[in-house]
C-alpha cells in the first residue's frame, strides 16, 4: 500500500493503517488535539495546561522509545 487507509473512525479518533514492507516493524504516529475550555480561564490555568501537555508528550515519547526493541 502506498498510502495509509482508514481502519476505524469515531467521533473522538481515527485509526489509520499502512504496512511497513521494507523493515517489517510496527510504527505509530499519534496526534492528540487536547481541548480544554477552562485552560483559557486564567493565566494560571493556561500555564498549567501547557505544563501538563508538555509532560504528557515527554512521557509518551519516553514510553515509545522504551517499548522499541532496537
Amino acid at each position: 500500500a502506498k498510502y495509509p487507509f482508514l481502519l476505524r473512525k469515531t467521533s473522538f479518533s481515527r485509526l489509520w493503517y499502512k504496512p511497513d514492507n521494507l523493515f517489517f516493524t510496527p510504527k505509530a504516529f499519534i496526534e492528540i488535539d487536547f481541548s480544554c475550555p477552562e485552560s483559557r480561564h486564567s493565566p494560571d490555568a493556561e500555564v498549567l495546561t501547557d505544563i501538563f501537555t508538555r509532560l504528557l508528550m515527554d512521557y509518551l515519547n519516553d514510553y515509545g522509545k522504551s517499548s522499541n526493541p532496537s
